[in-house]
């Protein structure tokens, strides 16, 4: 009598394992980087429809200058140090990113656009080095309008939805793929 060999159980493929997690860090960047525009836009209420003097502060983005010289056409211009660490887990930002209403009067109007344009956007995790760098346009439009005072109350939400295609993001290893979204966000503060 053969004694039967009971085969080991299959292990995801590496190459599977990879994508899903090249899938997620690009997911958490491109989350960091709208909060960031987010922050760049409410900084400048003649833009964003919101109201600075409610704080009377602006938020600052780590590692980065903001250059409003574009104001009156609606741009802003996101300068990254490429040197400074942000964030947990801890990364360096180079390159720029360029915001510009394309679409409403203000980023809080109902159906409001963003274009937000990479330019050798390049992260860089310190942990391990790993690095992605962006480079074209992704759409975010305001869905329903923004009620800063509710939003910030804690009991409205912002809803936001995001557009790409074809954006170039080159990895540390020196791989590129094309990366395209689409996806609605809803973002609320909580309040205990």
């Amino acid at each position: 009598r053969k004694k039967e060999e009971n085969p080991e159980p299959a292990s995801p493929d590496s190459q599977s394992v990879t994508q899903v997690e090249d899938n997620n860090d690009l997911k958490t960047e491109g989350d960091q980087t709208n909060s960031d525009v987010n922050d760049a836009v409410g900084n400048f209420p003649a833009l964003s429809g919101g109201r600075l003097a409610v704080t009377n502060t602006k938020k600052t983005i780590c590692g980065c200058s903001i250059d409003s010289a574009q104001l009156g056409s609606k741009v802003l211009i996101l300068n990254f140090d490429g040197t400074t660490p942000c964030g947990s887990p801890s990364r360096t930002r180079g390159g720029s990113i360029r915001i510009e209403l394309v679409k409403g009067n203000r980023w809080a109007d109902a159906g409001a656009r963003l274009k937000i344009t990479h330019q050798n956007y390049k992260i860089t995790r310190l942990r391990d080095q790993k690095s992605w760098t962006f480079n074209g346009d992704k759409f975010i439009s305001n869905v329903a309008g923004t009620n800063w005072l509710g939003f910030l109350a804690g009991t409205d939400s912002l809803l936001y939805r995001e557009r790409s295609s074809n954006m170039t993001v080159t990895f540390n290893t020196g791989a590129t793929t094309s990366y395209n979204i689409a996806r609605l966000t809803s973002w609320k503060i909580a309040r205990k």
